[in-house]
């Protein structure tokens, strides 16, 4: 598992191009100056670029001693039981509602990540939130996922 940031940055690179290659596709309406194509190669390019700076990470923790096995193999059952967490988010945003489920997602990974500040607790998961809601719906009038309990 020591390879794990190798093996991730060479699959989101090649997850990320392959995006970015299926925008170059995309209808450009007349007098658009930005089109539908820009944020999905904003969001390629930064992860190719964030890629890049795991796969340095990796060459440059390679010969250090503080990369131990025993801290691996507890980073790699947090990392599934997250990824088992975003399945369930996933899951939930079509039965109650993408705001709701985001509301409780959040609050959920901060708990797991052992947060202790009731603050953030109560503070994160609702801004997160609402700040969605601002840009999305408001701001780039798109609407998200209501669910089909709610």
């Amino acid at each position: 598992m020591k390879k794990g940031k190798l093996y991730s940055g060479i699959i989101i690179i090649l997850t990320s191009l392959f995006f970015f290659f299926n925008t170059l596709n995309f209808r450009k309406l007349e007098g658009q100056i930005v089109g539908a194509d820009f944020m999905p190669r904003m969001y390629a390019l930064l992860l190719i670029f964030l890629s890049i700076v795991l796969i340095v990470q990796y060459f440059r923790e390679k010969g250090s001693e503080e990369y131990r096995e025993e801290a691996e193999e507890g980073y790699s059952k947090y990392a599934f039981i997250t990824m088992l967490m975003l399945l369930v988010y996933i899951i939930a945003i079509n039965m109650v509602g993408f705001y709701f489920s985001t509301l409780i997602f959040t609050f959920v990974v901060l708990l797991f990540t052992q947060n202790k500040s009731k603050k953030v607790l109560f503070i994160i998961p609702p801004g997160i939130t609402i700040a969605i809601y601002i840009f999305f719906k408001l701001l780039l009038k798109v609407s998200l996922p209501s669910g089909i309990l709610f």
